[in-house]
């Protein structure tokens, strides 16, 4: 019998962020990126353009501090797509007219995973990104 789908990447990152950080400002599945459709637009209503602008890619979590923004990604099994998504991320978030306010902190780019690939822990080490475990009870039952 097949599992039912729950968003379980998504309950774990917001459970870790709550935890790690507590008084900031949190938002889930953040679009990122130009607003301009990826195709032509002529002649669509502004209704119809917002909804094109839906196809933008989002980050899991962003985290807002006083001096820093995180964007986060979450992973039950940590995968090699997990780092090229955060890079896409670090690429899109300048790009992004609504956080133009937000362009002068410091950018953080985080995975959260509860199931580890050391090696891709080195790897995104390596690119700077922040690792971070996180395995509460409700897993191991997934």
């Amino acid at each position: 019998m097949p599992r039912d789908w729950t968003p379980r990447e998504m309950r774990l990152v917001a459970e870790w962020a709550v935890r790690t950080f507590p008084l900031a400002l949190l938002r889930l599945r953040v679009d990122l990126g130009d607003l301009k459709p990826a195709m032509d637009a002529t002649g669509l209503s502004p209704a119809e353009l917002r909804r094109l602008g839906r196809s933008r890619r989002w980050v899991d979590a962003m985290i807002v501090e006083p001096q820093a923004v995180h964007l986060v990604e979450g992973k039950i099994r940590l995968v090699p797509g997990a780092l090229e998504q955060l890079e896409l991320y670090r690429l899109l978030f300048p790009k992004t007219p609504e956080l133009a306010h937000l362009q002068d902190r410091a950018l953080e780019l985080h995975v959260v995973y509860a199931v580890e690939d050391p090696a891709l822990v080195a790897l995104a080490r390596s690119r700077g990104v922040k690792v971070h475990i996180y395995r509460p009870p409700w897993v191991e039952a997934y």
